[in-house]
């Protein structure tokens, strides 16, 4: 009697596994049929998943993953995260675009808790240790790429929590541990370095009207050097330009009005310009006659 048993259980376990499958293909369909198909969109897909699955901790999550034409399209970010860090695959493509994009759905700092639950691998996944040790480094291996290419995404809020993570997490990774601390010693300098690279000194010699000597804003502006205009407004502008960060360029952020607060920076340049245009119209039209709107346009060109 025992032995049958013993030779009923493979057979239990395969059925159990072709059952999960199932159940996870048939939940595909579900939103496939949901989203119609090759028209599926995957920004709408992950944000019905992401529904249905919740703030659900990464280690339960078994929400599907949806496939096109063989290729990873659409899940939650637990399932994602899950495939970047995987201990099989190694699909580096996947894992680069996924962090140059992954603001367009998530938060830094969500995706970096989803890291941290991710290398600790619960009791009971049934994982081997190798299985183990690999999804950890992979872990290590996603953290890296993510500090040298995007270091701009960690405030200093993640930067302590990233510090704390490596120093007291990560201490049986040895050289891994040692090699991302040197790397963010490295990109704190060079933000510094940066910083202080932008950092643009006022240019006090410039041609000055006396203090009594009352001027209009058009009469102003025809009295200064044209370059010494031109470089004003520059600098300006550049210290707007360079508060813009990459992800608030996805989806053009500034076109909706539910995601407008994620491209704040984009929108000041906008406006910026906007008033800036609005400005030198002003300029001419404020001009009382024909040849001093001529005048004012050649002081604007030059």
């Amino acid at each position: 009697g025992q032995y049958i048993i013993f030779q009923l259980l493979p057979a239990v376990k395969l059925f159990y596994d072709s059952l999960i499958r199932i159940l996870n293909a048939i939940d595909t369909l579900r939103y496939v049929s949901l989203y119609q198909g090759d028209n599926l969109d995957s920004n709408t897909a992950i944000e019905q998943i992401q529904q249905d699955v919740g703030e659900q901790e990464i280690w339960k999550d078994t929400s599907a993953v949806i496939y096109s034409d063989g290729s990873f399209r659409a899940a939650s970010l637990n399932k994602i995260v899950t495939h970047v860090t995987s201990d099989s695959d190694h699909d580096t493509a996947f894992m680069q675009t996924f962090i140059a994009t992954y603001q367009s759905f998530t938060t830094p700092a969500e995706f970096f808790k989803k890291l941290v639950s991710r290398y600790h691998v619960p009791p009971g996944t049934g994982l081997s240790e190798s299985s183990i040790s690999k999804i950890k480094f992979k872990v290590c291996i996603v953290l890296k790429y993510w500090i040298q290419h995007q270091f701009m995404d960690f405030d200093e809020d993640m930067v302590s929590q990233l510090k704390d993570f490596i120093r007291n997490d990560l201490v049986e990774q040895g050289t891994v541990r040692d090699s991302l601390q040197t790397l963010i010693i490295d990109k704190l300098s060079e933000a510094r370095e940066r910083k202080n690279t932008m950092k643009i000194d006022t240019i006090t010699d410039v041609t000055s009207t006396p203090s009594d000597c009352v001027l209009s804003p058009g009469a102003r502006i025809l009295s200064e050097d044209s370059v010494e205009i031109a470089r004003q407004l520059t600098m300006i502008e550049f210290n707007m330009y360079v508060k813009i960060q990459p992800a608030e360029l996805f989806n053009q952020a500034w076109n909706s009005a539910s995601s407008k607060h994620k491209s704040c920076h984009v929108i000041n340049l906008i406006q910026r310009t906007n008033r800036l245009s609005y400005w030198i119209a002003s300029l001419v039209l404020w001009q009382p006659s024909i040849n001093a709107r001529a005048k004012m346009m050649t002081k604007i060109i030059s």
